[in-house]
């Protein structure tokens, strides 16, 4: 079954993210899959975003989900950027 969202012209945004992940509770799973190995192949952003050993992807989704929900004025922004914001702010590494 494929499942289609409108994207905008500025590319896929939180409102995309709440939708598809409401329809598709699977999708912000594979999000944050793909997220978490993006970090990991960054190393973490140098510092800024540091995940523990126990985390794990139900964990991220909901970390995602969370954020664009709790910042309506921000949900413009693109997908990317959102779930940086969610996993920066969750996940702070202590310096």
């Amino acid at each position: 079954m494929a499942i289609s969202s409108p994207v905008n012209a500025e590319g896929f945004t939180g409102n995309n993210l709440i939708e598809m992940c409401e329809v598709n509770p699977n999708y912000c799973s594979g999000c944050a899959i793909g997220l978490n190995d993006g970090l990991i192949i960054e190393g973490s952003v140098s510092g800024r975003i540091c995940l523990s050993e126990v985390t794990n992807s139900q964990q991220l989704a909901d970390v995602i989900l969370k954020y664009p929900k709790n910042h309506p004025e921000n949900r413009h922004e693109l997908t990317g950027i959102l779930m940086y914001h969610a996993m920066k702010e969750s996940f702070p590494c202590n310096q």
